[in-house]
């Protein structure tokens, strides 16, 4: 601070004395100097200030809070809550309700059956048939649960490699190495796999690029609309043991109605173009509609 050194000790003892104000001055504590930042509590003088005599007020202030409050029984509390409940009770809360009482009953009669405290002729026969329905079902329960378990790891799994023999594949020359290409198309060949141009791009179901940070748009819209893999070349030449894949579902086999505006068209032309080529597509269950009211009236049915 550029000040003169009598306003520098005029700002210092202003700042000392908000200090003693607002923390106390400093005490002693032990061998060092430590500052007291609690103000200590005044005491009324009537008994020390300790953890036992906090509790013992805080226990009578709770026992004079609860000879205030009005005294109830538990069947007065149990109607209250009924009565309070009837109004916001509904049969579809009856039914849970029903269904978890029967659910505890089935865990029950297996817990018993399961833990063997009685003799067999101590047992009642409806017990058993329960308790053997409950069994049953309860394995079916564990079987679905295992085949959905079993469906979700195979979707996380890699899934095999495709074999090429018919399939039709589509190499991306962008970007990708004259020699490398060659060493694709080799392949692609000797495993009987059928090349297409960059002119027939929907009709692929495999789409080779050189990195999947640049894949052009017609790949892009063609394997998202259409379904396919893309992949590197390492993953083509090595039939799938290494290198990147991302397979796709075909949306477009699912029924939808599109409507592309002339706008849309004259700012993304090259889209529009891959868009148009696979809504055309023999496999694609995509239709057009002719204007943006038929678009909105098929919209209004299907809500």
């Amino acid at each position: 601070m550029d000040v003169d050194s009598e306003d520098w000790n005029q700002i210092v003892a202003g700042a000392q004395r908000i200090w003693m104000e607002t923390w106390g001055p400093v005490r002693s504590s032990g061998k060092s100097q430590r500052c007291n930042f609690v103000s200590p509590r005044k005491l009324d003088g009537s008994e020390t200030f300790t953890e036992t005599s906090w509790r013992r007020k805080r226990r009578h202030d709770i026992d004079t809070a609860l000879e205030d409050l009005p005294h109830k029984s538990r069947s007065k509390i149990l109607l209250d809550a009924t009565v309070a409940s009837v109004p916001s009770w509904n049969p579809s809360m009856g039914s849970k309700e029903n269904s978890l009482l029967q659910s505890q009953a089935e865990d029950r009669a297996c817990a018993f059956l399961d833990s063997e405290p009685l003799l067999p002729h101590e047992i009642a026969p409806h017990t058993i048939t329960d308790a053997a329905a409950a069994s049953v079902k309860r394995c079916d329960a564990d079987r679905q649960q295992d085949r959905k378990k079993q469906k979700k790891l195979a979707i996380l799994h890699r899934p095999d490699f495709a074999d090429l023999q018919g399939l039709t594949v589509h190499i991306q020359a962008a970007g990708m190495p004259v020699d490398l290409q060659a060493s694709c198309e080799a392949h692609i060949q000797n495993q009987g796999g059928v090349l297409i141009g960059a002119d027939s791009v929907p009709q692929a179901v495999i789409f080779v690029v050189q990195s999947m940070r640049c894949i052009d748009m017609g790949v892009r819209v063609a394997a998202g609309m259409l379904g396919g893999e893309i992949i590197c070349p390492r993953s083509l030449l090595s039939k799938g043991a290494d290198g990147n894949r991302v397979s796709y579902n075909p949306s477009a086999r699912i029924k939808r109605r599109i409507f592309i505006s002339d706008n849309f068209v004259g700012h993304h032309l090259d889209m529009s173009s891959n868009v148009v080529a696979c809504v055309n597509a023999p496999s694609s269950q995509w239709r057009w509609c002719a204007s943006l009211d038929e678009f909105r009236r098929f919209r209004l049915l299907a809500s």
